[in-house]
């Protein structure tokens, strides 16, 4: 597969509104670029890339009348969405996101598609940079479990005179195999 730089990487804005901030964002050029686009959230550090590939999912869409306008409710009950008008449930075909989390990965992909990233390469990398420090104090973090009631913490050290291979790895074969996500301790 042949990879040309065929987007162009420009200024624009992430967030709710009234809480926008700086970004960039990426459109394709020509016909056979295989996104449709690609945005930075600043808030989570993530490339998120909109592919071409379509899948059909399914989404909550204003239910409509004979003469295609929104049907709205009637009495008053508040909903639990606090939408005014009903919903119905259907199926659409939209496209495939991937997000791209490690920053060297987001400058690689960058620098692969976009067309003028060599006038972009220093914002980019001011962009990516990694987010700042964890107000967590060092060696303490707590491994939540999917489902699990209360989450054991850990204490974890760089220091290379009290790390110990061996029990750690002892450790990690001892856990149960279940998928875990790692949130700073409160």
């Amino acid at each position: 597969m042949e990879i040309n730089r065929n987007m162009l990487i420009f200024t624009s804005a992430w967030g709710p509104p009234g809480e926008e901030k700086p970004t960039f964002r990426m459109l394709p050029l020509t016909n056979d670029c295989p996104y449709v686009e690609c945005i930075f959230d600043p808030a989570n550090k993530i490339l998120a890339v909109i592919s071409k590939i379509e899948k059909k999912t399914y989404t909550m869409v204003p239910r409509i009348d004979d003469n295609g306008d929104v049907v709205m409710i009637k009495g008053g009950k508040p909903r639990p969405n606090n939408k005014q008008y009903k919903e119905e449930r259907r199926q659409l075909e939209s496209y495939q996101e991937f997000y791209i989390e490690k920053p060297e990965e987001i400058h690689k992909f960058v620098g692969m598609f976009g067309l003028n990233v060599v006038d972009w390469n220093e914002r980019i990398r001011a962009f990516i940079a990694p987010k700042a420090e964890s107000k967590v104090p060092p060696g303490e973090i707590q491994f939540a479990m999917p489902g699990a009631a209360t989450a054991p913490t850990a204490k974890v050290t760089t220091d290379p005179k009290q790390m110990n291979l061996e029990d750690a790895i002892k450790d990690v074969a001892s856990t149960p195999t279940q998928p875990m996500t790692v949130v700073p301790k409160d």
